[in-house]
């Protein structure tokens, strides 16, 4: 079988055959060219060639391509760019997100962090604060004492707690927020 006849073959609908014949014959080189792009592990490599495939074969389906004019490589390699950019995209857009949540959470905190940091803070405020961050546990304490007290970038924080972007440091503190909010809120006392 040839590009030309496998595409032809799924404009018919008979998709077992084209596929099974494009991913036995693509597969491999697309991944090595995903590794060596975007340095990622085979299996994400064969994940986003099989994500590639069913989109190749939704648009051939849905007429979004009428003719071949390249190799399917160069098709499914074009979608799996596509693919990555999107992702890229929603990464971006997350981390605004994050970002943007965990300040939304510093602002609803019962006891204002900044006030805190100065030295005539109310001792029962900072007693009450210490506890709460203490019941957090890790890595709750470190994400809120290395951002809220020794004013570390977020960059450092991922290196040092070993996460694997900033997003994440971002992500995880915005949800230690809210359990501190929760904890702050709460008419249960904290300290015994």
């Amino acid at each position: 079988m040839t590009d030309q006849k496998a595409f032809e073959t799924l404009k018919t609908g008979n998709n077992a055959d084209a596929l099974g014949w494009i991913y036995r014959t693509h597969r491999d080189r697309f991944v090595r060219w995903t590794m060596a792009k975007y340095r990622c592990t085979p299996d994400e490599g064969k994940d986003l060639f099989m994500t590639a495939l069913i989109r190749l074969a939704d648009n051939v389906r849905d007429e979004k391509i009428k003719t071949l004019t390249s190799a399917l490589l160069t098709y499914l390699i074009g979608i799996g760019e596509n693919i990555k950019h999107e992702a890229a995209r929603l990464a971006v857009r997350e981390t605004q997100l994050m970002y943007e949540t965990s300040r939304n959470m510093e602002n609803e905190l019962p006891i204002d962090l900044d006030e805190t940091r100065n030295e005539n803070a109310p001792f029962d405020q900072l007693k009450k604060l210490s506890a709460a961050i203490e019941k957090l546990g890790e890595p709750c304490k470190s994400l809120i004492e290395y951002f809220y007290f020794e004013k570390k970038r977020d960059e450092e924080t991922m290196q040092i707690l070993g996460y694997s972007s900033v997003a994440v440091v971002r992500g995880s503190r915005a949800r230690c927020l809210k359990k501190l909010s929760d904890l702050l809120s709460n008419k249960t006392p904290i300290i015994n």
